[in-house]
């Protein structure tokens, strides 16, 4: 996602490990995968925070999301990601009240 050393590491440390079959596979949290597709942020990326903010809202780490994007945000130099999600948050907790 980003060059250099760090934040691959730190999505792996949160990965979620997931049984299939005799493997045990580490599939990115719901939280990294958010913070990833809103930085990606086309259309269908944004559908997919909609999907997961759908389906995982009470379980999701809200301030882990937070965190991660303003890290990302600092990266790059950037100041569009949280902003973005906040508006799909909020939207998504209207929908779910």
């Amino acid at each position: 996602m980003l060059a250099g050393p760090g934040l691959e590491e730190l999505f792996l440390s949160r990965a979620v490990p997931v049984s299939i079959g005799d493997a045990v596979i580490p599939v990115i949290s719901p939280e990294d995968l958010v913070a990833t597709r809103i930085l990606a942020g086309r259309d269908k990326d944004i559908e997919d925070v909609r999907g997961v903010l759908r389906e995982r809202l009470p379980g999701l780490d809200i301030e882990i999301l937070r965190s991660t994007l303003a890290m990302v945000e600092d990266a790059l130099g950037q100041g569009d990601l949280r902003p973005l999600f906040e508006r799909e948050l909020a939207a998504a907790t209207v929908r779910t009240d």
